[in-house]
């Protein structure tokens, strides 16, 4: 596998022009750039941060699951090519209420942080009560991830369902309909060099408390699942 050393200055222009011209016909022509724009630096990506993933532990890490398909859904999108790409490391071993590390990068913004993927109403009740009984080790994770530029995606609740507990990052949480926690860039300079591997694996380290906190918060859930 090559080293990653950034993205081709070329990607963005790609990826907006792909927008309008990502037809059948054009298809053979757009795989090859596509090829070279996006695969294979993505892949050189993956294998950059494969290391870093592993040594955590409890991720999937298989290529398959990790790296993004040029091809589209076609159940979704009538266009044969994806007009983005990602790489997923999840929690692996697990169906529902899945924590994950994401990087998505489209033709103007990049995108990098925590996911819960296949998030169920009994996971989010789930991450909220253990946010609520334990708002200290909470705080402590996800201030660290503030601190560090990270910010929590989602809509609030419009009223507030704890208000005995004081600001704090624990009840940013709780106010939110969902979870993301995401750090989000324009495609510019970082994304064409080496240093984008760097700043995901820099990222990835400085959420792993968050990550921690989320995979027992989410037990609940997937004993509740159980019975």
């Amino acid at each position: 596998m090559s080293e990653f050393v950034g993205f081709p200055a070329e990607l963005p222009e790609f990826l907006f022009g792909l927008q309008f011209e990502n037809t059948i016909e054009k298809l053979p022509e757009n795989k090859l750039r596509y090829q070279q724009l996006i695969s294979e630096p993505l892949n050189a990506l993956y294998g950059a941060l494969l290391p870093y993933i592993e040594a955590m532990g409890g991720f999937e890490t298989s290529r398959r699951r990790c790296v993004s398909s040029m091809y589209a859904d076609r159940r979704f999108s009538r266009a044969p090519l994806r007009e983005y790409c990602y790489l997923r490391f999840k929690t692996a071993g697990k169906e529902t209420d899945i924590p994950g590390f994401y990087f998505d990068m489209g033709c103007a913004m990049y995108s990098f942080g925590i996911r819960i993927y296949n998030f169920t109403p009994d996971g989010l009740r789930a991450l909220h009560g253990h946010a609520a009984a334990n708002p200290g080790a909470c705080d402590a994770a996800l201030g660290a991830a503030l601190a560090g530029g990270f910010s929590l995606a989602g809509a609030d609740y419009k009223k507030d369902r704890f208000p005995t507990l004081p600001e704090s990052p624990a009840k940013s949480l709780l106010r939110k309909k969902t979870f993301q926690l995401a750090k989000e860039e324009p495609v510019t300079g970082i994304p064409f060099s080496g240093r984008l591997a760097v700043e995901l694996r820099q990222g990835f380290i400085q959420l792993e408390p968050t990550m921690e906190l989320l995979g027992k918060a989410l037990k609940t859930s997937e004993n509740n699942q159980r019975l």
